[in-house]
């Protein structure tokens, strides 16, 4: 029976740090019992923005997974879920509730721009005050 072995997430991890250095600071473990990269995003308001920007390089999704109470505060957690370079990813967030309502709600604005303009640029239908 082969072992697992730590070297090809560590190997990813350096080869993510050293291509993208422009990602997000995140707290990064390389777990023992299988290959795998585990991360850590907590940057409070802008963690979801933060994971989507992992989303961006490693691909998949970001999804919201549970929400919770501790020290008296509500939480909400997210998680990033990937395979890169044959190395399984899983990245986490954490981040007050109340913070993570705004931060969807920008999302979903930004998301609702994106596809006007995309409709205005098949259709030719900017500045004509035609609905998407």
């Amino acid at each position: 029976m082969k072992k697992p072995t730590q070297l090809a997430p560590a190997l990813a991890l350096a080869q993510l740090l050293r291509e993208h250095p422009e990602l997000p600071v995140a707290g990064w473990r390389v777990c023992a019992m299988a290959p795998a990269l585990l991360g850590d995003v907590q940057n409070g308001a802008s963690t979801l923005d933060d994971l989507h920007r992992f989303q961006q390089v490693l691909g998949g999704e970001v999804t919201a997974r549970q929400s919770f109470t501790s020290g008296g505060q509500d939480l909400r957690s997210y998680g990033l879920v990937v395979c890169w370079r044959d190395v399984d990813v899983e990245l986490v967030g954490i981040m007050p509730s109340s913070l993570a309502d705004l931060a969807e709600g920008r999302l979903a604005e930004q998301r609702h721009m994106l596809l006007d303009l995309d409709v205005d640029s098949q259709f030719g239908t900017a500045g004509l005050g035609v609905a998407a």
